[in-house]
């Protein structure tokens, strides 16, 4: 099989490089998304109103049943059925809502097709990382490979990585190929903060084509925040935002691993959707408060997400409740992140919810079609339509909230850790990596003692370019960026890197096991940018 040919840095960091980023990582484009302050006609015409998705919750302390990977047509209101990646028939999953104490017990079920003859060859290469490894058929580990083999991850739950009798933890090693069915069996401890979480595919080499494809649910865990009288008034909205990767037939296209442009995921038209739903409607009296949360389950596009006329009074970053709302025009959404706030609306009128990607351009350029073709990285565009009317209410909102804080344990031991693009000896781009290594299933994790705390000084080695840092398990504590100590520290669990570097604290307790930390632009994951880290009893 003829080998792909080499592409540069610049080339390969457009699969999901983001815009510039700020001392306090919001782009710097930010001041083009600052809401005005009048009611308008919307931009698009009237979609239906904006459906939360199907919730299901535990009986019994369990949360059970199938969740079910498969191939199958939905209707995303573009005009013609979908065929794509679906969670129990439906884009997204059902919403698992749940409390500490429960447990996940579901039965994880792959129909997802098996690789054709020509797609396993195409999956297959004789080398790994850019050397030969003299092993005929070996898979590419830096490439889209085996991309309908699939698992389960529970991101931003401080839960067990580890398999039980019962069934798996939170283990992104497991490997589930088409035709089987796998037991999870992952309990919420009984002091798990309450917050917006989500799960999603996360086996190696096939995570970007079943994110983008739409394979992805919410996960709520119900706490203190819940309780707030202001909170607990307003009516929940769930914004389950993906960034559906479509040719012009409407049908998600196989990985290319050999393509010599490095447009390894092609697409030729892309649509952000909410809750499987095309610029739908949300209804509000004015005065009324609603409670929104924002999960953003695109593959490898940030967005920005602003309301025209309406400050948004943010709650929660990442699950993790701030002390007191904090007020902003526009909301930073990183590939995995989660954003939670009240919205109180305005006048009688129409006002359009607007989402602006960052600067993410494809390496090669989707051909357009009949009905002409703009990359969702190039424009900003209205996701949602806001209609305001009805009798007037006097909704209030909360000054304090129940915050997130726990003190940081003594730190026993300081890292550096560079992200970087690989290049071979002439320059020519081989892998995305840590610490000069693309992510390699073989080496030992970098191993952390259970009952400590670590501070971790992470680097993006790519300048001009942003990565999304993202670890398992524990949530971190961002204590500078760009060497600026931040005036309030900020809990997360994904957080942009670059360009240059920011420090964070995390907490080893309650869990060991190994788990991995990786950019969640999840293309980049595939490319090799994931290390193995493993909690170990003292």
């Amino acid at each position: 099989m003829e080998k792909s040919a080499a592409f540069s840095r610049r080339q390969a960091l457009g699969l999901g490089a983001a815009g510039a980023i700020t001392l306090f990582g919001l782009p710097a484009l930010l001041s083009a998304c600052t809401t005005g302050g009048t009611a308008k006609t919307p931009s698009i015409g009237l979609g239906p109103e904006l459906a939360n998705p199907p919730v299901r919750t535990a009986s019994g302390g369990k949360l059970g049943g199938t969740l079910t990977a498969k191939w199958g047509e939905v209707d995303l209101g573009l005009g013609r059925p979908v065929k794509t990646y679906v969670y129990n028939g439906a884009i997204p999953g059902e919403t698992w809502d749940l409390k500490p104490g429960e447990t996940i017990a579901i039965e994880l079920v792959n129909d997802l097709p098996p690789l054709t003859s020509s797609q396993q060859a195409e999956s297959d290469d004789h080398h790994q990382t850019g050397a030969e490894t003299g092993s005929e058929g070996a898979a590419n580990l830096t490439r889209p490979h085996a991309w309908t083999t699939t698992n389960l991850h529970t991101h931003g739950l401080h839960v067990s990585p580890s398999d039980t009798e019962q069934g798996a933890g939170d283990n992104v090693f497991l490997v589930l190929e088409p035709g089987g069915r796998q037991r999870y069996n992952i309990t919420i401890p009984e002091d798990h903060t309450g917050g917006f979480f989500w799960y999603h595919p996360h086996h190696h080499g096939g995570v970007k084509q079943q994110v983008r494809g739409g394979l992805a649910g919410a996960l709520i865990i119900r706490g203190e925040i819940d309780e707030v009288p202001e909170v607990a008034a307003a009516t929940e909205r769930i914004f389950v935002l993906q960034d559906i990767e479509l040719t012009g037939e409407f049908t998600l296209a196989e990985p290319r691993p050999e393509d010599p442009n490095g447009n390894y995921w092609p697409d030729a038209q892309e649509f952000w959707i909410i809750n499987g739903q095309y610029r739908p409607t949300v209804t509000m009296q004015p005065g009324e408060v609603q409670r929104w949360r924002f999960v953003n389950a695109a593959a490898s596009n940030m967005a920005l997400v602003s309301l025209a006329g309406h400050p948004l009074n943010v709650l929660a970053y990442d699950g993790y409740t701030l002390d007191a709302p904090e007020v902003t025009d526009a909301i930073e959404l990183v590939p995995g992140g989660r954003v939670e706030l009240l919205v109180k609306a305005g006048d009688i009128g129409m006002y359009d919810l607007t989402l602006l990607p960052g600067d993410q351009t494809p390496i090669t350029p989707p051909t357009p079609g009949s009905d002409g073709y703009t990359s969702a990285s190039s424009l900003g565009r209205t996701i949602a339509t806001i209609v305001v009317e009805g009798a007037q209410l006097d909704m209030g909102l909360p000054k304090s909230l129940p915050a997130y804080n726990p003190p940081v344990l003594p730190i026993a031991r300081k890292r550096s850790v560079n992200w970087e693009s690989i290049n071979d000896a002439k320059g020519n781009f081989l892998a995305l990596g840590i610490d000069h290594e693309a992510f390699d299933p073989d080496k030992p994790p970098y191993q952390m003692q259970l009952g400590t705390a670590e501070e971790w000084h992470v680097e993006d080695m790519d300048d001009g370019f942003t990565h999304i840092f993202h670890i398992h398990i524990n949530p971190f504590l961002v204590t500078e960026i760009n060497g600026q100590p931040l005036a309030k520290p900020q809990w997360r669990d994904t957080f942009p890197l670059g360009p240059h570097d920011f420090t964070m604290q995390m907490n080893l307790v309650d869990f060991t096991g190994k788990y991995v930390d990786h950019c969640h632009y999840v293309d980049h994951e595939d490319m090799g940018m994931m290390e193995a880290v493993e909690v170990v009893d003292a």
